[in-house]
């Protein structure tokens, strides 16, 4: 499919393997955060790390054009399967993910992140645009208690815990 940046393609073969082709566009949308090279790169170096949720193996980087392959991994979109999982599961799902990436923060040095091209914001606070988005968040009134005691927990969180480095 043509996204606002990448286009991406899904190959089935006659033996039912999967692959994804992703090939930057040339006529984008917007500005790409990160390119596909750096990308590609990242996949690469956490395959190396053999993180605990599966990561896809890539096929080939390309510069010209830009692109990348890798084997599909099969399963559910998250925001698909979200609205079918019970509260337990979406608890233990989310603990996985931290895991994932708390690993991810600790296998990944920051030196390997400046190597490979990642930006890391080593502020503690939050950018004045989140914080605001936080703010006008919980003070909507359309908006469920139980929901902002989401956010609420998540803020509190994220500021006990900010000045702790993301990588090692």
């Amino acid at each position: 499919g043509q996204g606002m940046c990448n286009n991406t393609w899904q190959i089935i073969t006659e033996s039912n393997d999967k692959y994804v082709i992703k090939q930057a566009r040339l006529d984008q949308e917007e500005d790409e955060q990160n390119d596909l090279l750096l990308e590609a790169k990242i996949i690469q170096r956490l395959n190396q790390k053999n993180p605990s949720l599966p990561v896809p193996r890539l096929l080939f980087i390309t510069e010209n054009p830009t692109m990348y392959a890798y084997h599909y991994i099969s399963g559910n979109l998250m925001q698909e399967a979200w609205q079918h999982l019970s509260a337990a599961e979406k608890n233990s799902l989310c603990k996985d993910l931290a895991k994932f990436h708390y690993e991810l923060g600790r296998t990944l040095s920051l030196e390997e992140a400046h190597d490979l091209g990642i930006f890391v914001n080593a502020a503690s606070a939050l950018e004045a645009e989140t914080e605001a988005d936080v703010k006008t968040f919980l003070m909507d009134v359309n908006i469920p208690k139980k929901y902002k005691a989401i956010v609420e927990a998540m803020y509190e969180t994220y500021c006990s815990t900010q000045d702790q480095a993301f990588l090692a």
